[in-house]
């Protein structure tokens, strides 16, 4: 089989990301190009990558850091919501499903995201103060003795 121009490679990336965007399972995008456009499986699998990397890029960073925390809090409500109905496989269903979301980290990226992205939107604040509480006995490195110290 000889390769298609560019463009249309383009254009199958392109529909492949469309059926990604609409909820198709990647093997049945896979499927439909490969029937749709008589090329190979491997062929039609790389436009569903090349298909991901677009649909991802669409999105902008701020926009994904904070659909992929709001999916991540969903899916451990879902969690609590089935542990206190007593429903251990919705609740096992849920862990699997956080699990797998958080598998995709390496495919979007979210960590650059959530560095780009305001601070406020996503995380709470976190306090400056570090200091021990008062009335607390356990020393701080800096009141500890030295291990070069000659006292």
């Amino acid at each position: 089989m000889t390769r298609g121009p560019a463009s249309d490679k383009e254009l199958r990336s392109e529909e492949a990301s469309d059926l990604l965007s609409e909820g198709w399972p990647a093997r049945k995008i896979v499927k439909h190009l490969a029937e749709k456009y008589g090329c190979s499986a491997q062929s039609a699998r790389s436009y569903v990558r090349e298909g991901r990397e677009l649909l991802v890029e669409a999105v902008a960073p701020s926009d994904r850091a904070f659909m992929f925390a709001q999916v991540l809090a969903g899916l451990q409500q879902d969690r609590l919501d089935a542990k206190e109905a007593g429903n251990i496989s919705a609740q096992v269903g849920a862990s699997k499903a956080m699990v797998n979301h958080l598998k995709q980290i390496a495919h979007i990226d979210p960590m650059r995201d959530f560095e780009q992205a305001p601070s406020s939107r996503l995380l709470p604040r976190a306090h400056k103060d570090r200091s021990p509480r008062s009335g607390s006995t356990k020393p701080t490195r800096s009141s500890l003795p030295s291990k070069h110290s000659t006292t």
